[in-house]
């Protein structure tokens, strides 16, 4: 792949991104050939470019502190996410429902789906509510599919990920996350929004904690 990539150079100077995975694992192998003429093929730039990206990759493999009790690693950048439509994250979960959450799903849906959250479940998540789990699946669950896909929880919007001004959380358990790519941070955040709060007061006493 990479010898057939470089065969054809002026092609590959057109269709060259910096930011495309695939040409960056391209450009990451070839730093390690033997070729003089790499530096005659790609800038200068695009190389350095490559190269800050595998450390990235690295740095978000390596780097990643486990916190079992949520089920979650503790991560400093944001991996890629691929839904692999599994419906693992709508059984035996909690999914904590916030008042925007109520309000958007009862004024379609008019039977019941909330319970109250425990005390310990509402100091980590900050939610007073959570979803009703009849048999450890989400009430909404259908199948594999879900009935309010619309109308679902920021929870389930924003899972995999947990992205607050402070930290980023990643599942554990989820098999759609990439750690070979790199997500965006801005399409998780605002639905982290009402988790976040919490979730940075739960790490600072965890921290404090030892």
């Amino acid at each position: 792949m990479v010898a057939a990539a470089l065969a054809n150079t002026a092609q590959t100077k057109k269709t060259i991104d910096a930011k495309d995975h695939m040409f960056a694992r391209i450009y990451i192998t070839t730093i390690w050939l033997d070729n003089p003429s790499i530096f005659k093929i790609y800038p200068a730039s695009i190389l350095i470019s490559a190269i800050a990206y595998l450390f990235t990759l690295i740095t978000m493999v390596i780097d990643k502190t486990p916190l079992p009790e949520l089920e979650m690693f503790l991560a400093k950048c944001l991996p890629g996410f691929q839904c692999c439509r599994c419906a693992r994250c709508c059984q035996g979960k909690i999914i904590p429902l916030y008042p925007t959450d109520v309000e958007r799903i009862e004024g379609k849906i008019k039977e019941s789906f909330i319970t109250p959250t425990s005390r310990d479940e509402e100091e980590v998540t900050g939610a007073r509510y959570k979803m009703r789990m009849p048999g450890g699946r989400c009430i909404f669950l259908e199948g594999k599919s879900c009935r309010i896909y619309e109308m679902r929880p920021d929870t389930c919007r924003r899972h995999p990920f947990i992205v607050t001004g402070k930290n980023i959380l990643v599942s554990s358990t989820c098999q759609g996350v990439d750690w070979d790519t790199i997500g965006k941070e801005e399409d998780y955040r605002g639905c982290s929004q009402n988790i976040a709060a919490a979730i940075d007061n739960y790490l600072e006493r965890r921290r404090t904690m030892g």
